[in-house]
């Protein structure tokens, strides 16, 4: 019976940052747009944007603070986790999570 006592404790510690995350505000989620040439070619042809959010945001936080802040319905929300990257024993990279966003063919967000 010990791993059910391990498995009702992680969703415990799971149940404890959705209702972190709920207090949180939206500007707390979305960090800021990633503004590259690539993700600038991706808004124009295939309307998705990109924001670095928060590491403990899931995609439904994130469909709702782009729903707040910018005022569209996103259609889908893709994540990606980048670990941090050392080289020579010295931090060169913090790690991040990134957000794709899918929006529809006729709204849009200005970034810019």
């Amino acid at each position: 019976m010990n791993w059910y006592r391990d498995r009702l404790a992680q969703r415990a510690k799971k149940s404890q940052s959705v209702k972190l995350l709920q207090q949180v505000s939206v500007y707390d989620i979305i960090v800021k747009p990633v503004l590259t040439e690539k993700t600038m070619n991706m808004q124009e042809q295939k309307n998705q944007y990109v924001f670095v959010v928060d590491k403990r945001a899931t995609k439904n936080d994130i469909k709702r603070a782009i729903k707040e802040i910018y005022g569209v319905e996103p259609i889908k929300v893709n994540t990606i986790n980048i670990p941090e990257k050392r080289r020579f024993n010295r931090l060169v990279r913090r790690p991040l999570k990134k957000a794709i966003v899918v929006l529809k063919s006729g709204d849009k967000i200005n970034v810019v």
